[in-house]
């Protein structure tokens, strides 16, 4: 048979036993990380980002107009919706009766 592959009987080094051991173990036992070094801070199990070092266009802030405002293009559909279930309203009325 020495058409097989034979193995190495040399396993994985230390530092990869190490690295596949940080990522399988559960969350408690993971090493904590600096929030300054990540620009992130846990607040109640909530992840919070620093606004002031994050540039944010000025047209996606996160705060928005309280007004309601409502396109003209869901307008338009809307209207149309309600204009085709009054036309089969209608001619479900003007069927004869059996």
């Amino acid at each position: 048979m020495n058409h097989m592959r034979r193995r190495s009987k040399r396993g994985p080094s230390k530092e990869d036993v190490k690295r596949f051991a940080e990522e399988l173990a559960p969350p408690e036992e993971r090493k904590k990380e600096d929030p300054s070094q990540t620009n992130q801070k846990r607040d109640g199990g909530a992840i919070v980002i620093d606004e002031r070092s994050v540039n944010v266009p000025q047209g996606a802030s996160m705060e928005r107009e309280s007004r309601f405002v409502i396109e003209r293009v869901v307008i338009v559909i809307l209207a149309l919706m309600l204009g085709y279930i009054a036309f089969i309203t209608w001619l479900i009325a003007q069927m004869p009766e059996n």
